[in-house]
């Protein structure tokens, strides 16, 4: 099965679908349907610097709140009008007043709420982002 993500088009291996499809049972067909739509372009907003809801109101973005992460947000429109900035280039983005970050990378710092001085590690960490490509 090949599905498009998008400029790119990706097989996934036989394999994996069977094992999924004896995972997910009869919520299989929704995994694959999810495989075929466009990636949510979400980002975190700095609130050392700005809230979630003072960002909303000069952003230059359409925006969604996203209901379980308080500091994220869902960007709206996938294409840019002509002359717009894309998000990752925008000054807000080089002053660190927000980051692009996939929603579901959100979920883990929710879910664990740390406390002020508690330590956490992330396995998944590396040099450099785990951000959405815009392609305007």
């Amino acid at each position: 099965m090949k599905f498009a993500h998008q400029k790119n088009e990706t097989e996934l291996p036989p394999t994996f679908l069977s094992k999924m499809a004896a995972l997910l049972g009869n919520e299989y067909d929704e995994f694959v349907s999810s495989l075929q739509q466009q990636p949510l372009v979400g980002l975190r907003v700095n609130t050392l610097k700005i809230s979630a809801e003072d960002f909303s109101h000069i952003s230059p973005y359409s925006l969604s709140p996203i209901p379980w992460c308080s500091c994220g947000i869902i960007l709206n429109d996938q294409k840019l009008e002509t002359g717009s900035i894309p998000p990752g280039k925008h000054p807000y983005h080089t002053a660190g007043v927000y980051y692009l970050q996939e929603p579901s990378a959100m979920a883990a710092a929710e879910a664990l709420s740390p406390l002020p001085g508690e330590k956490v590690l992330d396995l998944a960490a590396a040099p450099g982002g785990k951000r959405p490509t815009w392609h305007p």
